[in-house]
């Protein structure tokens, strides 16, 4: 997933294509995970969404309240809740843990960053 959101931005996007994007990621994520960690499509956009929302809540800076790792478990369970048991052991605190030490940016985002204007601005 982080691959996939670090190729474009999400920033002033319109939610209806946000929702649009996640769906199509989702089927996709589906049909070719063999391991079928989720039980449904629903279910793997259901989770692609948290993925979004954790991102958005630790590194917003006008969130002031994080998501604790104990929240986020529960967000999970409510959000995949028939998947939630066969998801591979310490995959969902992993997650947590790299989403919050690690932010999602996209490459023009990290490009301005890191002072790398030119990149940027496609100079």
């Amino acid at each position: 997933m982080r691959g996939f959101l670090e190729t474009f931005r999400l920033a002033g996007v319109d939610s209806q294509v946000v929702f649009n994007i996640l769906e199509k990621f989702s089927d996709k994520y589906f049909e070719k995970d063999h391991t079928k960690q989720f039980t449904s499509a629903e279910e793997a956009y259901n989770f692609a969404y948290l993925i979004i929302v954790l991102q958005t809540c630790q590194h917003n800076a006008a969130i002031k309240e994080k998501t604790s790792l104990e929240r986020f478990f529960s967000q999970a369970k409510e959000m995949v809740p028939e998947s939630y048991d066969q998801l591979p052991e310490g995959m969902v605190e992993a997650l947590f843990y790299r989403i919050t030490s690690h932010e999602i940016k996209a490459p023009v985002t990290r490009d301005l960053i890191n002072g790398n204007y030119e990149l940027a601005c496609g100079q």
